[in-house]
């Protein structure tokens, strides 16, 4: 995960009740350590591996109780239907819980998962500002940072208690 990324979440930091880490693989970073006082951590993915607790789809997967907040770092370009994605995990986020978003949008390299070339099998979406806005209409609090230099999206949006 590139520093702008991770700064985004640090913004969001501390310890919650219940995190929920949406594309919790670390394959360059991990967000996991920002919130080490919390009382839940679980960290999905659709593969095994590192910083990984429970191999699910973001976009089926019921977690055991309502997270108060959700993270989803650098997945939604490397989804199908990543608008499902941010729909599902909108329906899961307890009332006045957070969902924070980073991922690639227009002017970013196309690129693999693990930040290298796309591998056969692999999905590459284009992500819009405007997607995650309509995604997330229902927001208490929408914040949605688009740096068009970089590509990068960024977005935090807080549910109604």
């Amino acid at each position: 995960m590139h520093c702008e990324a991770y700064g985004w979440v640090r913004r969001w930091a501390g310890p919650r009740r219940f995190v929920l880490d949406i594309g919790s693989a670390n394959i360059n970073g991990t967000v996991r350590p920002l919130f080490a006082g919390s009382a839940t951590y679980i960290g999905i993915d659709i593969a095994a591996g590192d910083g990984v607790d429970v191999v699910a789809d973001g976009r089926t997967y019921n977690p055991p109780e309502a997270p108060d907040l959700i993270v989803c770092c650098e997945v939604l370009e490397h989804c199908e239907q990543p608008g499902i994605l941010v729909s599902h995990a909108w329906e899961v986020l307890a009332p006045g819980g957070t969902l924070i978003v980073t991922c690639a949008g227009v002017g970013r390299a196309v690129h693999g998962s693990d930040g290298g070339p796309i591998q056969k099998g692999e999905t590459y979406t284009t992500v819009f500002p405007c997607d995650l806005a309509v995604w997330l209409e229902t927001a208490d609090k929408l914040e949605i940072v688009y740096d068009r230099e970089r590509g990068d999206i960024f977005a935090a949006a807080r549910k109604c208690e």
